[in-house]
C-alpha cells in the first residue's frame, strides 16, 4: 500500500470520524438545546404564573392603597371640617367671652349710673325744692336783655293756690289787648285753668288727642330732640284781639313736665353722654321765648305759673324779666309772700340775675278800696318784703275787688263790656302795669307808627 493510499484512507477515516463526531456533537447539542429550551419554557411559564400572582397581589395592594388613600382623604376632609368647626366654636367662645366682658362692663356702668341716679335723687330730696335754683352750667342759652327784645316777660306767681293768679292773668291780658298790645299767654299750671277760660273743653280735648298744639306737645318734642318752635303751638284768642295768642295746656301737662324733670334730674339725654347747660331743663322756655322771631310777634308775654316751684315754674322764672304776684288780704296768703321772695332771690342769684319783682297786686278785697281790717293785715307786708328781698317791693295802687262775676269767669272768659263792674279796675291795673315797665319796652302805637312809616317808604 502506498503512502498515498494510506494517506487517503487516513483522510477518509478521519473525515468519517470527524463527520460522525460532528453528528454526535450536533445531536447532543440539539438534545441539550431542546432540554434547555424546554427548561427555559417551563421556567418562563412558572415565572409568568408567578408574575400573574404578583400582579394579582399588586392589584389587591393597589385596591387597598386606593381605599387607604380614600380613607385618608376622607379623614383629612373630616379633620379639616372638624378643625373648621373647632375654629368656629373658638370664635364663638371668643365672641361670648367678649360679650361677657362687655356685659360685665355694661353692668358695672349701669351700676355706677344707678348709683349716680340714686345719689342725685337723694340730693334732690334733701334739697327740698332748691334743686330748681342750682347754678346754671356752661352752654346754657344766654338771657337776651329786655332792651334788645323789647318784649317784657312776666311770670304771674304765688306759691299759694287760690289767690287769683289765673283770673289776674286773663283780665290783665284783656286790658292790655284792649290798648292794642299783642299779648302771648302761656299756661303753665298743671290744671290748665287759664286754657279752660279761653278754649272750650272739647276743643282742648281734641288738641290734646291729635292736634299737637299744646305746651305738653312742645315739651315732648323738646324731650325727643325734635325741632320745635313755640310759635307753632299757639292758639288764637278771639276774646282779646286778632294778634293775641295762647299756649294752652291740659292736665296732661303733668306727664310731659315729669318726663323733662326726670331727664334733667338724672342727666339723661346729653349728646355723647356729656351733660351741659344746653340740656338744662329749666332753659326750655328761655330758648323759646327769647327767640327773635317770637319777640317781634308780641308786645308782652304773661305766664300763669303753678303754685309750686316745679320744672314749669323754674322755666318761667329762668325766662322772665319780672314776677307779678297776686296776694289775698288774708294771713295765710300774706305768709306765703316770704317764701316766694326767697325763691325769687335764689333764682336771681343762680339762674336769672335779670329777674325782678314787678310788684304785688291785692286781689279779693271786700270793697273797691281796702277796708281798715285789710289795711291792718297788709300793714307789715312792705317791711316783710324789704327784709327778705333787700329792697322795696312795689304794691300796686289798684286792688281787685272780689265779685261774683270774677268767680263766674273761672268757667268761661268773657270780655268785660261797659257794664262790667271790674272793667275800670283792670283798665287801671293795666295802665299801672304799663307804667311799671321800662321805656325800652315796645309800645303798640310805636309799632303801628313804625309799620306805617315802612309802608309809606315803600
Amino acid at each position: 500500500m502506498s503512502t498515498e493510499q494510506a494517506v487517503s484512507i487516513f483522510i477518509g477515516v478521519t473525515t468519517f470520524l470527524v463527520g460522525g463526531l460532528d453528528w454526535l456533537i450536533r445531536k447532543w447539542l440539539q438534545k441539550h438545546r431542546d432540554e434547555v429550551i424546554r427548561e427555559q419554557g417551563e421556567r418562563i411559564a412558572a415565572l409568568q404564573i408567578e408574575a400573574a400572582h404578583l400582579n394579582h397581589k399588586v392589584a389587591k395592594q393597589e385596591t387597598v392603597i386606593a381605599g387607604l388613600i380614600a380613607d385618608r382623604d376622607e379623614g383629612a376632609a373630616a379633620l379639616a371640617e372638624e378643625r373648621g368647626r373647632n375654629a368656629t366654636l373658638a370664635a364663638k367662645v371668643e365672641q361670648q367671652a367678649a360679650a361677657l366682658g362687655d356685659l360685665s362692663e355694661e353692668r358695672e356702668a349701669t351700676r355706677k349710673t344707678q348709683k349716680t341716679h340714686d345719689n342725685r335723687i337723694r340730693r334732690a330730696l334733701e334739697m327740698e325744692g332748691r334743686i330748681w335754683t342750682q347754678p346754671v352750667m356752661k352752654g346754657a342759652p344766654p338771657f337776651r336783655p329786655l332792651a334788645e327784645r323789647r318784649t317784657p316777660i312776666v311770670s304771674v306767681l304765688n306759691l299759694k293756690g287760690g289767690v287769683g293768679k289765673t283770673t289776674l292773668t286773663a283780665y290783665l291780658a284783656w286790658a292790655l289787648s284792649a290798648r292794642g298790645y299783642r299779648v302771648l299767654l302761656v299756661d303753665l299750671d298743671l290744671q290748665g285753668s287759664l286754657s279752660s277760660l279761653f278754649v272750650p273743653n272739647d276743643e282742648l280735648a281734641r288738641h290734646s288727642k291729635d292736634g299737637h298744639k299744646l305746651i305738653q306737645h312742645f315739651l315732648a318734642d323738646v324731650a325727643q330732640k325734635k325741632p320745635a318752635k313755640l310759635a307753632n303751638f299757639t292758639l288764637p284768642l278771639p276774646q282779646l284781639n286778632p294778634h293775641s295768642q295762647l299756649v294752652a295746656a291740659t292736665d296732661r301737662l303733668a306727664y310731659a313736665e315729669l318726663n323733662q324733670t326726670v331727664q334733667w334730674l338724672l342727666r339723661v339725654g346729653g349728646a355723647g353722654k356729656v351733660w351741659n347747660g344746653r340740656h338744662d331743663g329749666r332753659m326750655i322756655l328761655r330758648r323759646a321765648l327769647h327767640a327773635r322771631g317770637l319777640s317781634k310777634r308780641f308786645d308782652v308775654i304773661l305766664m300763669d305759673c303753678p303754685p309750686l316751684l316745679n320744672l314749669c315754674c323754674a322755666n318761667a322764672l329762668a325766662a322772665s324779666d319780672y314776677v307779678l304776684t297776686p296776694v289775698m288780704p288774708s294771713v295765710k296768703s300774706i305768709e306765703r309772700i316770704t317764701p316766694l321772695l326767697r325763691r325769687v332771690m335764689e333764682v336771681k342769684a343762680e339762674v336769672n340775675p335779670d329777674l325782678k319783682m314787678l310788684g304785688l297786686v291785692v286781689n279779693g278785697t271786700q270793697e273797691k278800696n281796702l277796708t281798715p281790717k285789710e289795711q291792718d293785715l297788709l300793714r307789715n307786708l312792705p317791711q316783710q318784703c324789704l327784709d327778705v328781698y333787700g329792697s322795696d317791693v312795689y304794691q300796686f295802687d289798684t286792688s281787685i275787688q272780689q265779685r261774683v262775676v270774677i268767680r263766674e269767669g273761672e268757667y268761661a272768659f268773657e270780655a268785660p263790656d261797659g257794664r262790667h263792674p271790674l272793667r275800670t279796675t283792670f283798665e287801671a291795673l293795666a295802665e299801672e302795669f304799663i307804667k311799671r315797665l321800662p321805656a325800652v319796652c315796645r309800645q303798640p302805637g310805636e309799632r303801628r307808627h313804625t309799620r306805617k312809616t315802612v309802608e309809606e317808604a315803600k
